[in-house]
């Protein structure tokens, strides 16, 4: 809801439905005026870039919101004020970024699609660079293109190849960006989650496929590409013939699996190993079947 206060500057803020969070857009932040009207909440909006609060308030440090003085000097604020998920107000004359795709925080954002910020105002494309629109995984660079479409004013990054899959990815727009009168941006920082539509496979096993004279005393170990659940004797089937081979499975790290049989495999006969697409990783990505065989002698 709007309601008029007695904020320099500015004649609205927005209250929401708790009451906990205001937002005041306001230009007299530093003025002797309140921006608020009574009862005055605990915690106020995010502080401005240079640490501003409203008269009554100050900010605090850890939180970076502004706080009624006399508080709790141990309360911290609910960080949906946008801390965390949205940069502290820009200086009305900064150059600032305006929002993103995929959106601060997004766990289900596309491996291949653009990566985009849009900015306020027009932009010198030359200065967005891999070094100025940085992404990365972990502290690696990513690899892709950058461009830049004026008139929306957007910077893009079309990742090349594909980004992992179910990864934080974590993007730096830096102050070497500039705007067409020669402003640099403010910095803005911004990360999400890639989806995981990678289906896991099977890197290795032991013994190999079409292996011969295998001791019957031994183990089968199989190794997949990442960590996957629903391994079982069903799903993990160690035949000879029609007849089933049981025996213990086990795995430290939820990636290699070994199956210990009960008792010695069968003498001069045809192992058939089947993993089925019951195998999923941790997304519910299923495994593509596979089947090894292997010989004793």
């Amino acid at each position: 809801m709007l309601h008029h206060d007695r904020c320099h500057g500015s004649p609205w803020y927005r209250d929401d439905a708790m009451g906990r969070i205001i937002v005041a857009l306001c230009l007299g932040l530093v003025t002797a005026g309140a921006c608020y009207s009574p009862p005055h909440p605990e915690c106020g909006f995010v502080c401005g870039t240079s640490g501003q609060c409203p008269a009554d308030y100050s900010c605090n440090s850890v939180d970076r919101v502004c706080h009624l003085n006399g508080s709790s000097p141990t309360m911290l604020c609910a960080h949906d004020a946008a801390v965390g998920s949205e940069p502290p107000p820009p200086d009305a004359a900064s150059f600032h970024v305006l929002g993103t795709e995929p959106t601060n925080g997004d766990i289900h954002a596309s491996r291949t699609q653009d990566i985009l910020a849009q900015f306020d105002r027009s932009a010198m494309a030359g200065t967005i660079t891999n070094v100025s629109f940085l992404v990365t995984k972990g502290g690696v660079a990513q690899g892709g293109v950058v461009s830049y479409v004026d008139g929306p004013n957007s910077a893009h990054f079309t990742p090349s190849p594909a980004l992992p899959p179910g990864a934080t990815i974590l993007v730096q727009l830096t102050s070497d960006i500039l705007s067409n009168q020669s402003e640099s941006l403010q910095p803005y920082t911004f990360s999400f989650t890639t989806i995981d539509d990678v289906a896991p496979t099977v890197v290795t096993t032991s013994p190999l496929d079409m292996a011969t004279n295998v001791p019957v005393s031994s183990v089968i170990t199989v190794t997949f590409s990442e960590p996957v659940a629903n391994v079982s004797a069903t799903t993990f089937a160690v035949t000879q013939g029609a007849t089933t081979i049981t025996g213990t499975l086990t795995s430290g790290d939820a990636i290699t699996y070994t199956m210990t049989p009960d008792a010695d495999l069968p003498a001069a006969s045809v192992i058939t190993v089947s993993l089925t697409a019951g195998i999923t990783d941790v997304a519910n990505n299923p495994l593509a079947p596979v089947q090894f065989t292997f010989m004793t002698p």
